[in-house]
């Protein structure tokens, strides 16, 4: 990844809005940039595929929301007031796509198990 790539960041406009009833689980979602620390301050970073925790679900109880950051692969655990929301389709990096897809695979496979 470019540094000029790295350095832009997911802005609020480039996400579908999270509502109450929004959904996270299973979707790639912008981490707000004022919740990471300064050298993480990147778009790289501010993608995650979520993977569940009750404040992933729409209409949610809880505010836990796991998930694994797409760029260097770590899991998470996020409040879900962390998140702008569902990044739109349109604005995602191919890179992220295809991790994405891998992370979705393997957490097919736990399933299976």
């Amino acid at each position: 990844l470019s540094s000029r790539r790295q350095r832009q960041m997911c802005i609020r406009d480039r996400c579908q809005p999270l509502t109450h009833d929004t959904s996270l689980t299973g979707k790639i979602a912008a981490v707000k940039k004022e919740v990471l620390r300064p050298e993480y301050q990147s778009a790289s970073y501010q993608l995650v595929y979520v993977t569940g925790g009750n404040g992933a679900r729409g209409n949610a109880r809880g505010s836990a929301c796991f998930g694994t950051n797409l760029y260097d692969g770590e899991r998470h655990k996020w409040a879900r007031g962390a998140f702008y929301g569902e990044v739109k389709p349109e604005f995602l990096p191919d890179w992220a796509k295809a991790r994405a897809e891998k992370i979705q695979k393997k957490e097919q496979d736990r399933e299976v198990r």
